[in-house]
């Protein structure tokens, strides 16, 4: 079910579905990705419930990787996730190349929703962070499918398979020996809400691969 019909698969590294039960059999602790072995861990009782992953925005979180060099340190990079948010109190955190002990130089990439409902994509060049938000707002209570895409000289933020924000900042990323995690981040707090769907592209989806994807699923949504 994570593929759905005509999903994009060329890139695809990471791939896991709440709704899958060859990626969560619906309890326990284990999640399985559905196409590379970066096996995730749900961590201080993530719960389930509507074919997602439910988050309680105090301290639930996915460990996918404690070490993220491998497959989540690619230069040109997407990341393509589901979401339904709960509460815009607070910033969301959706997927973060982070450090655990929040020390410089902090997160690598990091992909969430801040407390007035933007989306905002940051990234690490230099120890310098680069970002982009988006001027629509999000709002509590909806499902939405949000994608970022990175390569050097082009970010995009979709949101429903339609641009939403983009930028043409230039330079390589720093990666440090830090974490991959969906749900938390130590700079931006964690998710409080339901995720369904996360995947990550070594490569940047196109507008037209985006909307595809996009279209794809979106009935199971209610979209």
């Amino acid at each position: 079910m994570y593929t759905g019909p005509h999903i994009i698969t060329d890139g695809l590294v990471f791939a896991v579905d709440a709704a899958s039960e060859r990626s969560y059999p619906g309890s326990g602790t284990a999640v399985t990705d559905l196409v590379g072995t970066d096996n995730p861990t749900l961590i201080n009782g993530v719960g389930f419930s509507n074919n997602s992953w439910v988050f309680d925005g105090v301290n639930d979180y996915m460990s996918v990787s404690s070490n993220g060099f491998g497959t989540f340190n690619s230069q040109t990079y997407t990341v393509d996730a589901w979401v339904n948010l709960n509460n815009l109190g607070s910033d969301n955190v959706i997927f973060s190349y982070d450090h655990s002990s929040h020390t410089n130089p902090y997160y690598a990439i990091q992909l969430r929703v801040l407390s007035n409902g933007t989306v905002y994509f940051s990234w690490n060049i230099s120890g310098v962070f680069q970002d982009l938000q988006t001027a629509s707002a999000l709002s509590a209570g909806n499902n939405y499918n949000i994608v970022a895409t990175f390569e050097s000289g082009s970010q995009r933020v979709y949101i429903n398979g339609a641009l939403a924000a983009s930028a043409t900042n230039t330079g390589v990323i720093t990666f440090y020996n830090q974490e991959t995690w969906v749900g938390r981040g130590n700079w931006g707090g964690y998710m409080d809400g339901d995720i369904s769907i996360v995947r990550y592209y070594n490569q940047a989806l196109t507008a037209t691969e985006v909307s595809q994807n996009y279209n794809a699923q979106k009935s199971r949504f209610g979209l």
